[in-house]
């Protein structure tokens, strides 16, 4: 027999259950076309591959671009063709061209940057290069080399594997037990020897 003074101490129920590792839904994003074309070169070739934000992993060839940047360089040039004439309202409207023309290649993910180099080298750019909007895997691919391209088609899905979701079921019975917030302790069978910590998100 064991005794132990009395005191005031705060319970704690403990609860086991299997569950199932997912990806964190707010850490995923897609690489989605914004107009049609070719893909000319991949440079994320594979799923599981590891991309940093900001990293190409595709360049396009897209006949309507193509045409959006030589629309940008004609109205740069009419603009500083007119910027210097004495007519009322026809400097401001060459400008207004500009912007208008930039905007829509903006409209269509391509970068200032890019923008930028087509108006320094007063040539359009072949291919325009998409680029990774998150770091983090691979974990969808959908475009091959040469393929034709159709806007809003989904070329890639990244994931972001720092932090994932356990998902788990428990009887309604134990619901009231746990809330949004209460500590939760991992262990995989494929290294029992390991604990990872965690907070329950949602109920």
């Amino acid at each position: 027999m064991t005794f132990a003074r009395v005191e005031l101490r705060t319970l704690s129920n403990e609860l086991r259950a299997a569950g199932t590792v997912t990806i964190d839904e707010t850490r995923v994003a897609k690489v989605t076309a914004r107009f049609s074309g070719y893909a000319e070169r991949l440079y994320a070739n594979f799923a599981g591959q590891q991309v940093t934000r900001g990293q190409p992993v595709a360049e396009i060839f897209s006949p309507e671009l193509l045409a959006a940047e030589q629309e940008l360089l004609l109205a740069s040039r009419m603009s500083r063709t007119l910027g210097t004439t004495s007519i009322p309202g026809v400097s401001a409207g060459s400008g207004d061209l500009v912007g208008a023309a930039r905007q829509r290649l903006q409209l269509w993910g391509v970068s200032n940057a890019q923008i930028n180099q087509v108006l320094k080298s007063g040539r359009p750019l072949r291919t325009v290069t998409l680029h990774a909007p998150v770091s983090g895997v691979i974990i969808e691919k959908n475009v091959v080399q040469g393929q034709a391209i159709q806007v809003g088609e989904e070329l890639y899905t990244i994931a972001d594997l720092s932090s994932v979701w356990v998902e788990t079921q428990l009887p309604e019975a134990d619901g009231g037990l746990v809330a949004p917030g209460s500590p939760a302790t991992i262990v995989f069978s494929a290294d029992p020897g390991r604990t990872y910590s965690g907070r329950v998100a949602f109920v």
